[in-house]
């Protein structure tokens, strides 16, 4: 059933690039009843739009690929560009194990 719903997601998202911008195609109603994760997903519309009312100096991006590569320095970036105190290496590592994220549909064996 996932399979059908995001193959049609995909359809409809390039119908709609059809005539329309992307960023027209990310906020449309119509393409995100299938799959809002997707098309919540295309990053780059929404930090454009947010660029344009909050200053670069006061946005932090990550990428997930650099955060899931080193979570310590990830997590530490964001603590320097808030300018609060970092934790330890070994605080937010013991509290990264001890807090891994799961994903709930997966049956753990």
């Amino acid at each position: 059933k996932f399979h059908k719903l995001a193959e049609e997601a995909v359809l409809r998202f390039q119908r709609c690039r059809e005539s329309n911008t992307i960023r027209g195609c990310v906020y449309s109603t119509d393409t995100h009843q299938l799959a809002t994760h997707m098309y919540a997903s295309i990053y780059s519309v929404y930090l454009a739009d947010w660029l344009k009312v909050i200053p670069r100096d006061q946005v932090h991006v990550i990428k997930f690929e650099d955060h899931i590569q080193n979570e310590v320095e990830s997590i530490n970036s964001v603590f320097d560009f808030l300018e609060v105190p970092r934790f330890s290496e070994s605080y937010l590592k013991h509290y990264l194990e001890n807090h891994l994220v799961r994903n709930s549909l997966k049956p753990e064996f």
